[in-house]
């Protein structure tokens, strides 16, 4: 009687969906780290380590159980100041051990991912102003006449680009939206759907953010944003002709907290280390599908956990 109801609760907001975090690179003036999307499926924290999964620990947020996007992790200051022009970093989802006390990277160890642990390593670059993408949306984009993308953090007046996949990587520009130097929520890039299939298909499109080159009008002389040698962008997917049908789980923002001499933040986007992100527990895209049988097992395993606490 007592797991029926914490089953359903549990399945409702994660069925489908695996521990899984994506990072993209981003360029960041004081820290502030934004991870594109995660889903936790037994809450915990959102750590990010030096260079590799083993690394230490300079900053991290606690999570709620479920879906988030645009999560801000402010890094330890001291240890930002001291760090290059290129930093790596590789975000970590950690389990909460003890419930409710501090982040004890010695207790509160990562967790797992389709037998691996649920990372995902990428670059942040010193800057005097954010960029960051955050395309990511839970249940996918639908694509009519334009593609809606969540947030777009931009240091200059640019533009952001759409092309479709080619070969499992960026081709074709299919749609183009300019934008000022800020920070925006919800853009719209107007894309040419025609060319990307029929009404029904689901399409995988890439999003990138360009610096304008100073005419005010985009063409191949405007440059991607580049982070240690790779482009902030995201690989997103879509249903043409489709609402997307986002679930609402996909805007939580997690709870702020500090631990030692890890910083704590709030809210969005990044990475990828050589010539793409590496992710555990999925693709870059939407979140992982695990199938019900993988995810009530999952579930289950957490209520034991909280039942034996108790």
């Amino acid at each position: 009687m007592l797991v029926a109801p914490l089953l359903w609760t549990a399945v409702g907001p994660a069925a489908g969906h695996g521990n899984h975090v994506t990072a993209r690179p981003q360029i960041s003036p004081d820290g502030s780290v934004v991870v594109e999307s995660l889903f936790v499926l037994d809450g915990g924290y959102l750590v990010l380590h030096e260079g590799s999964q083993r690394g230490d620990p300079v900053g991290h947020v606690r999570l709620d159980q479920g879906g988030h996007r645009g999560v801000t992790v402010q890094v330890d200051e001291d240890w930002w100041a001291s760090q290059d022009e290129t930093v790596p970093l590789v975000a970590v989802l950690h389990r909460d051990a003890e419930r409710g006390d501090d982040f004890d990277p010695e207790v509160d160890t990562p967790v797992s991912a389709f037998g691996s642990v649920a990372s995902s390593s990428f670059t942040v670059g010193k800057g005097d102003a954010p960029v960051n993408l955050v395309a990511t949306k839970f249940s996918g984009h639908g694509v009519d006449d334009a593609v809606t993308v969540p947030r777009v953090e931009l240091d200059g007046d640019g533009y952001v680009v759409v092309r479709a996949e080619e070969d499992g990587g960026p081709g074709g520009i299919v749609g183009h939206a300019a934008v000022e130097a800020g920070d925006h929520s919800d853009v719209e890039v107007p894309v040419d759907s025609d060319a990307l299939g029929s009404d029904g298909e689901t399409v995988y499109l890439w999003v990138s953010v360009v610096r304008d080159d100073g005419d005010g009008s985009y063409g191949e002389a405007d440059e991607p944003v580049v982070v240690g040698g790779d482009p902030v962008r995201s690989r997103i997917q879509g249903t043409l002709g489709g609402d997307g049908g986002e679930l609402t789980v996909g805007v939580n923002t997690p709870t702020e907290t500090t631990s030692g001499d890890a910083a704590d933040g709030g809210t969005a986007d990044s990475g990828a280390n050589g010539s793409a992100t590496t992710d555990s527990g999925g693709g870059g895209t939407s979140m992982p599908t695990v199938g019900v049988l993988g995810t009530v097992a999952a579930v289950l395993a957490g209520v034991v956990l909280r039942v034996r606490r108790r």
